[in-house]
């Protein structure tokens, strides 16, 4: 089972545990992995395997993720963003932040995304 499904189920494990009922969405849905039966409330879970935070490189959030958070403040649902460090080990720390503070806080960053195609195979260097 990779990282993300882990993280996925501890966090839908952890909602069950307090009584609320969770659903995956549909894939075409974006910005978030679950939300509540009752639609109040919609989740996105990160994971990793790293223990300690420092190590995390979790600053990046998708467009779709941020631009949930918005919808959901503008029509008065929760949005909450579950991390969650030590995945796979016995030490699994998880943080619970909620939209509201993701949006106050992100910053927009410009990056650079260089594609990997076919002709990278131009660039291989050869055994000697």
């Amino acid at each position: 089972m990779s990282t993300a499904t882990k993280a996925e189920e501890f966090v839908k494990e952890w909602y069950e545990a307090k009584g609320l009922s969770v659903v995956r969405v549909k894939r075409q849905e974006t910005g978030f992995d679950f939300q509540t039966r009752d639609g109040t409330s919609y989740i996105e879970v990160k994971g990793t395997a790293a223990n300690k935070l420092s190590e995390v490189l979790f600053r990046y959030l998708t467009n779709s993720e941020y631009e949930r958070i918005k919808w959901c403040l503008r029509n008065e649902k929760e949005y909450w963003l579950h991390l969650l460090t030590g995945v796979g080990s016995e030490g699994i720390k998880h943080y619970r932040i909620p939209g509201e503070f993701v949006l106050r806080n992100a910053k927009p960053e410009i990056s650079w995304m260089l594609p990997i195609r076919k002709n990278f195979a131009d660039f291989e260097v050869p055994d000697p």
